[in-house]
């Protein structure tokens, strides 16, 4: 079987639709990789910890078009760990409306907004612990819990993306209630494993 037939398999129990649904090789509380729908079941490793995540597209406003300045609110937001591209020429998808082709997001200025064309973005749980043994800073950063993956528009403005990712970890915090653009967390951008900084060493 494949990734698709998977998928369909767990829209059929849980009762989402599959092409709302991702299926990501997740470990030690990061994703490594999304496994595309056409990808052979067979193929995984061993070691390989398939999750299926439920990441709906944000459907763009009816009649909305992309301003300069989302276009360059995208280019500055911090995200997260990191972001799969699956715009640009897909190859053939088993699902509807799920693109076969992912690529690294180079996180530039996005000019024109493609209502096609889907970022997917990787929500690694962070928290800084304070530790008894230090040099200078006496917290450590230590990730925890499950990821999460959201599926938005390239274009999409940080109190968008906010919004959004709260959905997926409103769990954390159930009785929070975000007022005036007040959230319980920050997005930063990360490496994959969500250990540093995406742009610096620390």
């Amino acid at each position: 079987g494949h990734i698709s037939d998977l998928l369909y398999a767990v829209a059929g129990l849980v009762g989402f639709r599959a092409e709302d649904l991702i299926v990501a090789d997740a470990a030690e509380c990061y994703v490594f990789r999304l496994l595309e729908p056409g990808y052979s079941i067979a193929s995984l490793s061993d070691d390989a910890r398939p999750m299926v995540f439920h990441a709906p597209a944000q459907p763009r406003p009816p009649g909305s078009q992309a301003s300069a300045e989302e276009s360059s609110t995208a280019a500055a937001i911090t995200a997260a760990v990191a972001a799969e591209d699956v715009g640009g020429e897909p190859r053939a998808s088993p699902l509807p409306g799920v693109l076969g082709r992912s690529s690294a997001c180079s996180g530039a200025a996005v000019t024109q907004d493609d209502p096609d064309k889907i970022v997917v973005v990787y929500l690694i749980h962070r928290r800084m612990r304070k530790v008894q043994n230090y040099f200078l800073d006496p917290y450590k950063c230590d990730l925890f819990g499950t990821p999460a993956l959201i599926r938005v528009r390239p274009s999409c403005p940080a109190a968008e993306l906010y919004a959004v990712a709260f959905r997926q970890i409103r769990h954390f915090v159930p009785d929070y209630a975000p007022t005036d653009g007040q959230w319980p967390f920050t997005l930063s951008s990360v490496k994959r494993d969500g250990s540093t900084c995406a742009t610096c060493s620390w």
